[in-house]
């Protein structure tokens, strides 16, 4: 009689297939528990709805993958735990819709693969589309899914608005989350911090779309994925100023291009690691604020330790106000291109290099387009160290203070 009633306090739900387990199926889950009085669901949720708390190990059991239509929201509450029945199964959040879950820590919300089956990718995922503000996790668990091993695949999709904190995704045959713009939403986290992301077999971010959809990352770990970095798929035209903050593993770019007239800022202790043939370009109108520490510098390198691997960072930013301090540049220099080595100088850029250090570069540390380039940069501090064929070239000679200098002369450190 307890049973019923809780099923009952459930059964309202619109648009979705309710049945109580058959009882007479004695199910486990992967830690033992019985799951014999757990509700089935399977269908399409078009009203606003509410999932309580039955008290049981299992609450609900969904056949297949949940959708979210319309405006619905769809409310988990604390201490609810999930069961999808095989590897097609999970949630999907429609364009108008939402989906909340706020668990605590002594109650977190949980989601899991059927009983029979304990190995990562054991359900798909749970994926948002619509940009609602009222699209929220916290203290959910998503334990073993990630069922496709597609490179763009993860647990956690979210091609919309999505606020998420201290929150588990443990187990993936594939990405953690993944981070898409999709035909109408930007994807990107509102709030992205205190999450735990761990044994995914890829990265444990995926952003397919652009630097900025990393915005708004707070402190988070990572620990014993396949492939332990945060994946960018490239540079963004800003639309506001834009911090790429310190998340304690390395970012994975291809190349990233920074424009627009805003700034974009570097934490200290900031990795960035680039894919052969990569590079990193700050146009005309960006303002770069990179600003490391002794003991935290920001780190530009390719993703191998070996000279040339990547092309290098080519600055053009115009603004007095950019600046590089503390950064380390390594194993540029993919081609022997002025432009293409551990920093190329363009010759209307401004700007101040404190205590940088360019090195490991095939050819070139640093590459002045012209040397009339310091009436108008600033710089101290900055060492070099195997750079293989020279620190310092200076591309377009001429007189800098006081000075002679002839077009392709080579210099041990900036003039």
């Amino acid at each position: 009689m307890k049973n019923l009633f809780k099923l009952l306090a459930v059964s309202a739900l619109c648009g979705v297939m309710f049945t109580a387990c058959d009882p007479t199926e004695e199910q486990q889950t992967p830690g033992g528990d019985n799951i014999d009085d757990a509700t089935n669901m399977s269908g399409a949720i078009s009203e606003n709805k509410t999932l309580p708390d039955l008290g049981l190990d299992v609450d609900y059991i969904v056949d297949g993958m949940l959708s979210i239509e319309g405006n619905a929201l769809l409310t988990i509450e604390p201490g609810v735990t999930i069961m999808f029945t095989g590897t097609n199964g999970g949630i999907e959040v429609g364009e108008n819709a939402g989906l909340k879950m706020v668990g605590t820590a002594d109650k977190p919300i949980k989601f899991v693969g059927p009983a029979n089956n304990i190995n990562n990718g054991s359900w798909d995922h749970i994926k948002y589309n619509s940009t609602r503000a009222d699209n929220q996790m916290e203290y959910v668990y998503m334990i073993r899914g990630g069922s496709s091993d597609q490179d763009w695949a993860g647990v956690l999709l979210n091609y919309g608005r999505l606020s998420m904190k201290n929150c588990t995704i443990d187990g993936s045959l594939c990405n953690g989350v993944d981070i898409y713009q999709s035909d109408n939403n930007k994807g990107y986290f509102t709030a992205f911090e205190g999450n735990t992301i761990k044994n995914c077999a890829w990265y444990p971010v995926y952003d397919e779309s652009g630097v900025t959809h990393v915005k708004n990352f707070g402190s988070n770990t990572y620990t014993s994925n396949g492939k332990n970095y945060i994946y960018v798929g490239g540079g963004d035209e800003l639309t506001d100023n834009f911090t790429l903050t310190n998340q304690g593993i390395p970012y994975l770019f291809g190349s990233l291009h920074m424009g627009g007239q805003y700034t974009f800022t570097i934490e200290a202790g900031t990795r960035m690691l680039f894919n052969a043939d990569g590079y990193m370009e700050i146009d005309e109108n960006t303002i770069l604020s990179a600003e490391g520490t002794e003991a935290n510098p920001i780190v530009i390198r390719g993703f191998r330790d070996e000279p040339g691997f990547w092309n290098g960072v080519r600055y053009n930013s115009t603004s007095a106000s950019s600046k590089m301090v503390y950064c380390k540049i390594f194993d540029a220099g993919h081609s022997d291109s002025w432009s293409d080595q551990c920093l190329y100088i363009d010759g209307d850029s401004r700007g101040t290099f404190t205590n940088c250090e360019f090195g490991n570069s095939q050819y070139y540390g640093v590459v002045i387009d012209r040397i009339e380039n310091f009436n108008r940069i600033n710089h101290s501090g900055c060492t070099f160290s195997n750079n293989e064929a020279g620190n310092v070239l200076v591309w377009d000679g001429g007189t800098y203070n006081g000075q002679e200098y002839e077009s392709g002369q080579v210099l041990d450190a900036l003039p």
